[in-house]
């Protein structure tokens, strides 16, 4: 069991592309590259909670804009919002790959 734990956080380790040692990772690295990765996510939702943020004043603002710049408007409006959902979902999956790791760490202790 403990030999699958391993090859699982080497998978997920090498799939954030975290350096992997000649010899097997000692938990306090593991645990320090969990933390930096939690750190990262976290700026992360905070640059998104900014982005949505600033997506919402525009939303409002398109709504007293003239309606011959209405459409060009919306049309970024749409845009923004995309790209934003996108990056929401690449978020959620580095999260998931990071409760995995934690996971992998507790069966490796």
């Amino acid at each position: 069991m403990k030999l699958l734990a391993k090859i699982v956080t080497i998978g997920i380790l090498s799939s954030f592309n975290l350096p992997l040692y000649a010899d097997k990772p000692t938990i306090t690295t593991m645990q320090i590259k969990l933390s930096n990765l939690e750190v990262d996510i976290t700026k992360k939702k905070l640059e998104l909670i900014k982005r949505e943020k600033n997506l919402n004043t525009m939303k409002v603002k398109a709504l007293s804009v003239d309606d011959a710049h209405k459409k060009a408007l919306m049309l970024k409006l749409a845009q923004v919002e995309a790209s934003l959902a996108k990056d929401k979902l690449l978020l959620s999956e580095r999260e998931v790959k990071l409760y995995e790791m934690k996971v992998a760490l507790l069966k490796a202790q």
